[in-house]
């Protein structure tokens, strides 16, 4: 069964340009997975949130279920 779980993610200094395609396939491969309900930018564009839907909060926490941008 899956769980639903809050990721947050925050931008940091090595966060640049050449990452924005990855970072976009990321969230491209989790709505295709139907496992991405909703995500967001902060309003001050220091990082986003993500409510996905895995089978356990390892997966949630996984950098490899979202990919190296995400």
């Amino acid at each position: 069964m899956m769980k639903t779980y809050l990721r947050l993610t925050a931008k940091t200094d090595c966060f640049g340009r050449g990452h924005v395609p990855g970072h976009y396939g990321c969230l491209d491969r989790l709505q295709a997975e139907n496992r991405l309900n909703m995500f967001g930018l902060f309003s001050d564009a220091t990082g986003c949130a993500y409510i996905i839907e895995v089978n356990s909060l390892e997966e949630a926490s996984e950098n490899r279920s979202f990919g190296s941008a995400c």
